[in-house]
């Protein structure tokens, strides 16, 4: 039987990370109401109230604290990279690109690693 090598396809619009020009700051910082979902119904908690084992569907982020963001530090104040790689993207951009919020993309992905 002759083995075939499958290269597995990776969703270039899902990001891989960010990069922040805001010290310390990271997108699930902003989160103002994760959505999880419970035994198939979906449930807003706040980031306070996640369980380890919760399965997050979305995140809403504050529009103020990111529109502060941008005024004090440009529309490069947060960089993300495409699964795919390529050129970093502005939140701006990436939504552009892609047609999705990749600073709620990356939060949803970073809450994961830090629960």
């Amino acid at each position: 039987m002759k083995k075939i090598k499958i290269k597995p396809k990776v969703d270039p619009s899902l990001p891989i990370g960010g990069h922040s020009r805001v010290p310390g700051w990271a997108p699930e910082q902003a989160a103002i109401i994760w959505i999880v979902n419970i035994d198939g119904e979906q449930v807003e908690r706040a980031t306070s109230d996640l369980l380890p084992n919760d399965l997050i569907m979305g995140v809403q982020l504050d529009p103020v604290i990111l529109a502060s963001y941008e005024e004090a530090h440009g529309p490069n104040f947060y960089l993300i990279k495409s699964a795919n790689g390529g050129h970093w993207l502005n939140p701006k951009a990436w939504t552009e690109k892609f047609g999705t919020n990749g600073l709620e993309l990356v939060a949803m992905r970073n809450i994961k690693e830090i629960r």
